[in-house]
């Protein structure tokens, strides 16, 4: 069989503020790599991989105000998304309400919404202006989920657990669980016919690429 010319069954698709550092989660996830020198993504891209006998589409999308158009048009259908913020930056969580839930009029029914906090390594570290304190509150993200899931009519976890992850790509913190989370409630009925002591197991079956211009960016993204 030619990998290839496999099709998603599934659609997810991560959402930001512009050097939040969805590519980084994605790259960490993916390739098991970080690089503090992450390019940003312009327009879109996606990543299709194997869950049980599933295939998972996950686009990483430009966080530009210019690219907003175009994220909504990506966000059509999609079953899952998950929506990232800094974990020190206030302004970036806020941006859930005004900037990102306005792009989800077009996902699917029951779409699965997940939070996640990103830069977890870099809170506390010493800074001369300490911008690097916490500005999201756990249970605030706690809230914002239940908040959206009800919205949303999400799907909850087989297992009850909460849609919320605190992430470091650098220090490789809850990443692999936050997409697995995902990847669980998405194929609930896949992951339950596999053998109960064979891990799930993803494999990289085809990147695509629908603008192939990038830049770097002044924010470091992790």
């Amino acid at each position: 069989m030619n990998n290839q010319k496999q099709k998603p069954d599934k659609k997810v698709i991560i959402l930001g503020n512009i050097g939040v550092g969805k590519s980084c989660l994605i790259n960490r996830y993916m390739n098991e790599t970080f690089s503090e020198n992450n390019t940003g993504t312009i327009g879109s891209c996606y990543f299709l991989k194997q869950w049980g006998k599933k295939n998972i589409a996950v686009w990483d999308t430009g966080g530009q105000e210019m690219y907003n158009a175009l994220t909504n048009f990506y966000c059509r259908y999609a079953h899952a998304v998950i929506l990232c913020y800094f974990l020190n930056d206030r302004s970036s969580f806020e941006a859930i309400d005004t900037k990102l839930v306005p792009l989800l009029s077009s996902v699917s029914e029951n779409c699965l919404i997940v939070l996640a906090g990103t830069k977890l390594d870099l809170l506390n570290t010493s800074t001369v202006n300490n911008s690097n304190q916490r500005a999201v509150l756990p249970e605030e993200a706690r809230a914002k989920s239940l908040e959206l899931t009800q919205r949303f009519n999400s799907p909850v976890h087989p297992k009850g657990k909460l849609p919320v992850f605190e992430t470091s790509a650098k220090e490789n913190i809850q990443v692999h669980e936050l997409f697995e989370f995902v990847f669980d409630i998405l194929v609930h009925e896949t992951c339950s016919q596999l053998e109960p002591d064979t891990p799930n197991k993803t494999v990289t079956l085809e990147v695509s690429h629908s603008n192939k211009f990038k830049r770097k960016f002044e924010r470091k993204c992790c």
